[in-house]
C-alpha cells in the first residue's frame, strides 16, 4: 500500500508473504496491511531498512487486490485511485471502470496526491455546523456503507481521538489514511481508499506548502482582530454566530423597547410594556435558574462535561445579562424622553392657543385654559423678578408686563388691577439678588410663551410670586405660568420633532452596540471552542426530573444531547469491510 512508501520510518525488513492474505478478501487485506504497517510506528532506522520496504511494497501491485478494487467502485460508482504501474492487466480493468472528472472523490485524489505523509485518525459524523468548526478534511461524501445522514464527515487527528473521537459517538477505530508517495505507483487497501480524501498540510521538510498554509488560515482564530481592528482571516458560519448573535440582540433590543414604552405610551400600553419586560426577564432568569440547578444537582460541570456545560451556558448568561442592563437603560432614557420633550407635548395639546393677548388688558381668568400664548407690545421685566428656594432649589419667576417695564405706581398697574402672567424657571437666577435669566430672556423678538406644566415645581413659583408682591407691593390673584419663548406654536411643534428624534437614535443605538456585542461575544466563544475551553459535543444528559423544565427553558442544550445519543445509536462502521461489501470471491485471484 501507499501507507508503506509514504512513511519513512521502519523497524526492519518483511517479506512479500507478510500481505499474502489480501487475495482473501478485503477483511484479511485490512488485517495484513494493519499488521505490516505496524513497525513503521516505531523510532527510525537505518536508511537501507527503508529502501528494502520500499522495494517489497512495489510487489504489492498485483492482482489479488483486483477484484476489491472491482467491487468497491461499483459500489461507490465513482473510481478509486489504484495505480498498478508493473500490472498491465490491471490498468486495463482499471480503465473500464467510469471515472467522471469532477466527481468528488477524484477532486479529493487529486488534492491529496500533492502530499505525502500518512496520518492515522478517526473519520467522524459531524453533529452540525457548529461541530465542523473544530476539525479538518470535512466533506460532504456519504460513509463508506452508503448511509447519508445529511452531516459532513470529519477527519479528527490523533491527538484528538481520545476526547473527541468518544464524544462524537459516530467515530470508529483508526483509519489509515494512505497519502500518494511521491514518483511511484501505490497499491491501496479500497477499504480505506475511499475514504483519503483529508489533507496532509505538513510537507517532508515540517514546512507548510501553499495549499496547507491556505486550509489553516481558514481554520485559525485569534483575538488580534479584535485589539487591533484587522479583518478576520476566517469565514463567518451564519448558523453558529451570526444566528446566536441576532438572537440576542433581539431580545436585548425589545426589552430596550418594551422599557421605554412603559414611560412613554398611555396607561393600558405602558402596562402591557411592563408584563412584556417583565416576561423576557423571567423566563431567561428561569433559564439561568434551571441551568444552576442542574449543574449542581447532577454535577455536569465536573469531568468530560465542562466544556459543553462552558458553551451551552455561554449565550443564555450573556443574555440575561444584557436583558437586565437593556430594562434599566430603557427605562432610564424613557423617563428623560418623557420629562423633557413627551409629557409637555402632550399636556399643552390639550390646551389652547390664543394670539394677541395684552397683559394689561386681558386678565388671567380669562385664559385659564391657554397653552401657548402670544402677547402684544409684552415682554418681561428682568430686573423686577422673584424667587423662592427649596432644597437647594432656585425657582424663579419674572412678570410679563406691557412695554416690559412694572411701573410703582398705581397708574402702571394693569386695567384689572394684578399681575396675572410670569416667566418662570429652574435655577436660572440669582437669589435674593434677583437677576432673571430664564428662557429666550434676552432675545429681543419673544413675545409669547408655553405654559409650564412642571406640577411639581407649580407650588414653589406661587410661593415665589407671594415674595415678589410681598416685595413690590403688588397684586397678583390668578398667576399664570409661562416658559418664555420666541414662537410658542413653533416651539410646542419641536418638542414632539426632537422626541421622534431622540427616540430613534436611542433604538439605532441600542441596536448597533448590542449587535456589536453580542458579535464579539460569538467570536469569543469561537476562540474558546478552537482552544479547547469550549465544546458542543459530549452534551450531558439532563438530570432525573429535569427533562421537562430543559425542553421549556434549555431547548438547545436537550437538543443537541438527543442528536448526540441518536448518532450514538445509528448503525455504525464494520471492522471489516466484508460486513457491507460481502465475502469476496477469491477463485479469480486463485485462478490467477
Amino acid at each position: 500500500m501507499g501507507i508503506l512508501r509514504s512513511l519513512g520510518s521502519g523497524s526492519g525488513a518483511f517479506e512479500g508473504s507478510d500481505l499474502e492474505g489480501c487475495g482473501a478478501g478485503p477483511a484479511t487485506c485490512t488485517a495484513a496491511v494493519q499488521s505490516a504497517a505496524w513497525p513503521f510506528r516505531q523510532p527510525a532506522r537505518p536508511a537501507r531498512l527503508v529502501r528494502e520496504i520500499q522495494e517489497h511494497s512495489l510487489k504489492l501491485d498485483a492482482v489479488r487486490l483486483r477484484p476489491l478494487r472491482q467491487q468497491m467502485a461499483s459500489f461507490l460508482k465513482v473510481p478509486t485511485s489504484f495505480e498498478d504501474d508493473e500490472d498491465d492487466a490491471s490498468k486495463a480493468e482499471d480503465d473500464e471502470i467510469p471515472r467522471p472528472p469532477d466527481s468528488p472523490l477524484n477532486n479529493l485524489a487529486k488534492f491529496r496526491s500533492k502530499h505525502a505523509r500518512t496520518q492515522d485518525g478517526y473519520l467522524c459524523a459531524a453533529a452540525g455546523v457548529k461541530d465542523e468548526q473544530a476539525f479538518t478534511g470535512c466533506t460532504d461524501l456519504p460513509a463508506p456503507d452508503g448511509t447519508n445522514i445529511g452531516r459532513k464527515w470529519c477527519y479528527i487527528e490523533p491527538a484528538q481521538v481520545e476526547t473527541a473521537g468518544k464524544e462524537w459517538g459516530w467515530c470508529r477505530a483508526a483509519l489509515l489514511v494512505p497519502h500518494r508517495a511521491s514518483g511511484r505507483g501505490s497499491a491501496r487497501c479500497p477499504a480505506t481508499e475511499a475514504w483519503t480524501g483529508w489533507p496532509d498540510i505538513v510537507d517532508g521538510d515540517g514546512q507548510l506548502d501553499e495549499d496547507g498554509q491556505k486550509y489553516l488560515n481558514s481554520h485559525n482564530y485569534s483575538l488580534k482582530s479584535l485589539l487591533h481592528g484587522t479583518k478576520p482571516k476566517q469565514s463567518w458560519e451564519f448558523g453558529s454566530n451570526v444566528a446566536r448573535a441576532c438572537d440576542c440582540t433581539i431580545a436585548v433590543v425589545a426589552t430596550f423597547a418594551v422599557s421605554m414604552g412603559a414611560f412613554l405610551l398611555p396607561w393600558a400600553l405602558a402596562i402591557l410594556c411592563v408584563l412584556t419586560a417583565g416576561y423576557i426577564i423571567g423566563k431567561l432568569a428561569c433559564s439561568m435558574f434551571i441551568l444552576v440547578l442542574s449543574v449542581l444537582v447532577g454535577k455536569i460541570h465536573k469531568n468530560q462535561h465542562e466544556r459543553a456545560v462552558v458553551f451551552w451556558s455561554w449565550f443564555p448568561c450573556w443574555k440575561f445579562l444584557l436583558c437586565c442592563v437593556g430594562c434599566l437603560a430603557g427605562a432610564l432614557t424613557g423617563h428623560q424622553l418623557w420629562q423633557n420633550y413627551w409629557q409637555q407635548y402632550s399636556d399643552i395639546s390639550l390646551l389652547k392657543a390664543y394670539h394677541g393677548i395684552d397683559p394689561s388688558v386681558v386678565p388671567g381668568s380669562q385664559i385659564q385654559d391657554s397653552g401657548a400664548v402670544d402677547f402684544v407690545s409684552a415682554s418681561v421685566d428682568s430686573e423686577h423678578g422673584g424667587c423662592f428656594m427649596n432644597a437647594g432649589t432656585t425657582y424663579c419667576v419674572a412678570p410679563i408686563v406691557a412695554n416690559g417695564t412694572i411701573h410703582h405706581s398705581v397708574g402702571g398697574a394693569p386695567r384689572y388691577g394684578s399681575f396675572d402672567y410670569f416667566a418662570v424657571g429652574v435655577d436660572c437666577c440669582s437669589c435674593p439678588n434677583i437677576n432673571f435669566r430664564c428662557g429666550a430672556w434676552r432675545h429681543p423678538w419673544a413675545e409669547g410663551g408655553i405654559r409650564s406644566t412642571d406640577l411639581e415645581a407649580r407650588p414653589f413659583f406661587r410661593l415665589a410670586v407671594d415674595e415678589w408682591a410681598s416685595t413690590y407691593r403688588k397684586t397678583s390673584n390668578h398667576p399664570l405660568f409661562f416658559e418664555w419663548v420666541e414662537s410658542p406654536v413653533a416651539h410646542w411643534k419641536s418638542l414632539r420633532r426632537q422626541f421622534l428624534h431622540r427616540l430613534l437614535l436611542a433604538l439605532v443605538c441600542c441596536i448597533g452596540i448590542v449587535m456589536a456585542f453580542t458579535l464579539t461575544l460569538a467570536r469569543l466563544l469561537q476562540a474558546l471552542v478552537v482552544h479547547g475551553f469550549a465544546s458542543p459535543l459530549n452534551v450531558p444528559a439532563p438530570p432525573d426530573g429535569f427533562e421537562t423544565a430543559w425542553a421549556r427553558f434549555l431547548p438547545e442544550m436537550l437538543e443537541s444531547y438527543k442528536e448526540s445519543q441518536l448518532q450514538q445509536n445509528a448503525p455504525s462502521f464494520a471492522e471489516s469491510p466484508e460486513s457491507y461489501y460481502g465475502a469476496v470471491d477469491t477463485s479469480s485471484t486463485s485462478s490467477a
